[in-house]
C-alpha cells in the first residue's frame, strides 16, 4: 500500500548549516557525566551545606550546558527552580559529589526563577 505524505513547501523548514558528519572523540566523551546520573543528585556548597537538588541538565547546540536546580525547602514547599551553568559546578570523577563553590541558599534564592516551556 502506498501512502502519500504532504511535503512542506519550500521555505517552510529553517535552513541549517551543514557540517561534515563525524564521530565524537570517545576518549573525551567517555570522561563526561551522564545527565540521567546527575538528576536527583544533591548539591552542596564548599561548606558541605545542602543547597539544592538537580532536576535536569539542559544542553544547547551553541551554548554551554545548564543545570536546573531546585532550591528551597526539603519537601518542595516554597521551592523554586533556577538555572546555573554546568561549568560553575565542581564534580568528582564519579559525579557523586557535586559542589557549587561559594553558593549559599540566600544567594541562589535571588536568581531568576526558571520555568520549563512545557
Amino acid at each position: 500500500m502506498l501512502v502519500a505524505m504532504a511535503l512542506p513547501t519550500a521555505g517552510v523548514l529553517p535552513a541549517f548549516a551543514v557540517e561534515e558528519l563525524r564521530a565524537a572523540d570517545t576518549t573525551v566523551v567517555e570522561k563526561g557525566y551522564r545527565a540521567a546520573g546527575l538528576r536527583g543528585s544533591e548539591v552542596r556548597n564548599d561548606r558541605k551545606e545542602r543547597i539544592g537538588v538537580i532536576v535536569d541538565v539542559l544542553v544547547y547546540r551553541d551554548l554551554p550546558a545548564a543545570v536546573i536546580l531546585q532550591i528551597g525547602s526539603l519537601l518542595g514547599v516554597r521551592s523554586h527552580l533556577i538555572a546555573v551553568p554546568l561549568k560553575s559546578f565542581a564534580l568528582d570523577e564519579s559525579g557523586s559529589d557535586i559542589v557549587l563553590p561559594g553558593a549559599t541558599r540566600e544567594a541562589l534564592e535571588k536568581f531568576a526563577e526558571f520555568m520549563f516551556r512545557s
